[in-house]
C-alpha cells in the first residue's frame, strides 16, 4: 500500500441532532446554533474530542470561509460564548441524551452511532444533515510497521474488517457505514447508516487533515481561551 494509507473498514458520521419533541421538521442549517431562541438549549463536543473541531469550521463556512481560511470562523464562535447559548458538552453522552429527554437539550451534534442506544430506547432524539453538509469520516484498518504477529494473522483480520458480512453487522448494530460496495444495506437503513445514498455521500464536507493537524495546536489554544475546552 502507499505510504500513509489504510483500507476503510467503515464510514462514521457527524451530523446535526435535534430534539423531536421541540421540532415540528428537521431543522436544515447548522446557523440555527446562532439563532437566539437556542440559547442555553445547544449541546457541542469538547476540543478534546474530534467532533470539537467542527466547530470552527462550520462557524468559518457559515462566515464566508472554510478550513483554509478561518478568520470568520473566530468572531462567530465568539458569539456562543457570549450568548452562553452551550448548555452542555458530549463528554457525558448519558447526560446529553437525558437533557435530550427532559427537553432541556433541542440541538447538538455526535457522531451518530454514539445515539443509536438512546434513539432505540425512545429518546426524542433526531438526526438531520444540514444544508452546509456533514462531516464523513473513514475509519481503516492497516498493518502496522514493525508490527510482531504475523502477516497472514493481520491479512485475515483486515479481510475480515472489509469482508460484507461484517460490514453490514456493522452498520445493522451501531449504523457504522460500509465502505465495501457488495453490501446490501436493507432499506430501512438507507438515510441513516452514513454514506447509504448519493444524496448523503454528496453532503460531506471534504477534510484535509493533513493540513488541519497542523492547525490544530493554534486552533485548540484560541478555543480554549474562548472557553471551549
Amino acid at each position: 500500500m502507499p505510504k500513509g494509507t489504510y483500507f476503510g473498514a467503515f464510514t462514521w458520521e457527524q451530523a446535526m441532532l435535534y430534539n423531536k419533541d421541540h421540532f415540528a421538521s428537521p431543522p436544515d442549517s447548522w446557523e440555527l446554533f446562532w439563532d437566539p431562541e437556542m440559547r442555553g438549549h445547544i449541546q457541542w463536543p469538547t476540543i478534546d474530542w474530534a467532533g470539537g473541531f467542527f466547530l470552527p469550521i462550520i462557524a468559518a463556512i457559515l462566515g464566508g470561509g472554510d478550513q483554509y481560511n478561518m478568520d470568520p470562523a473566530w468572531p462567530k464562535l465568539k458569539e456562543l460564548v457570549d450568548n452562553k447559548a452551550i448548555l452542555c458538552t458530549s463528554q457525558n453522552l448519558t447526560q446529553m441524551a437525558e437533557f435530550f429527554k427532559s427537553g432541556d437539550l433541542w440541538i447538538g451534534t455526535e457522531d451518530i452511532a454514539t445515539m443509536k442506544p438512546y434513539i432505540d430506547a425512545g429518546y426524542p432524539i433526531g438526526i438531520t444533515r444540514p444544508k452546509e453538509g456533514v462531516f464523513l469520516l473513514t475509519s481503516g484498518a492497516v498493518r502496522i510497521k514493525g508490527h510482531k504477529a504475523p502477516d497472514k494473522l493481520c491479512d485475515l483480520m483486515i479481510n475480515e474488517c472489509l469482508g460484507p458480512d461484517n460490514q453490514l453487522g456493522l452498520a445493522e448494530s451501531i449504523w457504522y457505514g460500509p465502505t465495501n460496495s457488495k453490501v446490501n444495506l436493507p432499506k430501512e437503513l438507507k438515510g441513516i447508516v452514513p454514506a447509504s445514498t448519493p444524496e448523503d455521500i454528496a453532503k460531506g464536507i471534504p477534510m484535509d487533515f493533513p493540513y488541519i493537524s497542523t492547525q490544530r495546536p493554534g486552533w485548540v489554544e484560541r478555543l480554549s481561551k474562548m472557553g471551549f475546552a
